[in-house]
């Protein structure tokens, strides 16, 4: 009989490599990277620490979880609308109705802009607002905004360079199939056999101004047909002393495949943030609730108790590499909840196996004292 995580290394992780094959629901299944990086990262830190002087009564051991989530609603419901207003000076203005509520939507919807247009996201103002003043998206739940708004802002982005080679078609006098754009600029075949070649910036300088000038504005309406399906899996290091009945949970590794990551330091940052908020769930996070009062008694932070900067362990996130989905934006699919998913799971199957006990209730705090991170 195999261990826990030789288990999970010898009969899931296989499984999730089969990179291609479909699940039952034909959702295709990770990218093989995702369990070979995170499973080389395991590597390197039991190398690091076997030269540790071990701890008398502590026991270690490492726990496996596997999880995956949505790209927006899970029943295909996304759906998501972009503006794109060209401005004569070749900067433009997007305006979005999905919400960043810190997970960097406005950023990473700014470099899809300017990915699509060829241009400097520098030059790309973001307005994410009410239906008052933007257009209408279902809303930021569900791990959605980049793959169902970043295809509405690809979408836009797309239909707006489409109006400006229709303008440079009228302006240069040639069939629109001899306007091309390739690598960042428009390439126009005149009549004469000449060659165009030009920056996005300087295209709009020759068809905004004149009598003849135009005002680009490009416009986009996204339903999802699809909700991708973005994994996860998740190593975790405890150290349990079975005598004192504390249990101190050393690393976290999670590997993720999330497609492509357009902006990888704010997949890395929602990653560590999920990673955060399942040690909470798994260690300490418990509403009380009193019966008789018919109200809940964890009414603050004291005593609803969060992790603190004190009790975060040793941190690796590794992002797959070579995974490309091919609905999303650029081939991106979401993170947003899915780091939070296998970290509980991860933990509790450590602390079993250091202890033995099988662990079928959460928070860990009601049968172990919970050491904060020794490093």
């Amino acid at each position: 009989q195999l261990e826990p995580v030789l288990h999970r290394d010898h009969r899931v992780v296989p499984a999730v490599k089969h990179q291609g094959r479909h699940l039952h629901a034909g959702q295709l299944v990770a990218n093989v990277d995702v369990a070979e990086g995170g499973e080389e990262i395991r590597r390197r830190i039991e190398e690091q620490e076997a030269r540790d002087e071990k701890r008398e009564g502590v026991a270690e051991a490492w726990g496996l979880a596997f999880a995956c989530h949505t790209s927006g609603p899970s029943n295909n419901d996304g759906m998501s609308s972009c503006l794109v207003l060209v401005n004569d000076d070749g900067s433009v203005n997007l305006s979005v109705g999905s919400a960043d509520i810190g997970q960097g939507c406005e950023t990473t919807f700014r470099q899809i802009a300017a990915e699509e247009l060829g241009i400097d996201p520098e030059t790309v103002a973001v307005t994410a607002a009410d239906t008052l003043h933007a257009p209408y998206d279902l809303g930021t739940f569900a791990s959605g905004q980049i793959y169902v708004g970043g295809n509405a802002v690809r979408q836009a982005a797309r239909d707006a360079k489409e109006k400006v080679q229709a303008a440079l078609s009228k302006h240069y006098d040639t069939d629109p199939e001899k306007v091309l754009f390739e690598e960042g600029h428009f390439k126009i075949l005149p009549k004469d056999g000449s060659e165009v070649s030009l920056s996005f910036r300087a295209a709009i300088a020759g068809i905004s101004f004149g009598t003849k000038g135009t005002i680009v504005i490009g416009c986009s309406s996204f339903k999802a047909e699809e909700s991708p399906l973005p994994f996860a899996v998740c190593w975790a290091k405890v150290a349990v002393d079975k005598g004192k009945r504390t249990v101190e949970v050393r690393h976290i590794i999670e590997a993720v495949d999330v497609g492509t990551a357009i902006n990888p330091g704010i997949v890395k940052g929602q990653v560590e943030g999920g990673i955060v908020m399942g040690l909470g769930y798994a260690l300490t996070e418990q509403i009380e609730f009193d019966r008789r009062a018919g109200k809940p008694t964890s009414s603050d932070l004291l005593h609803y108790r969060i992790p603190t900067a004190l009790d975060i362990p040793k941190i690796h996130v590794y992002i797959a590499k070579g995974s490309y989905e091919p609905t999303g934006p650029f081939g991106a699919k979401s993170v947003g909840e899915l780091p939070v998913v296998p970290v509980a799971a991860a933990i509790a199957n450590a602390v079993s196996k250091a202890t033995g006990e099988e662990v079928d209730s959460l928070p860990l705090s009601k049968k172990f004292v919970i050491k904060p991170a020794s490093w």
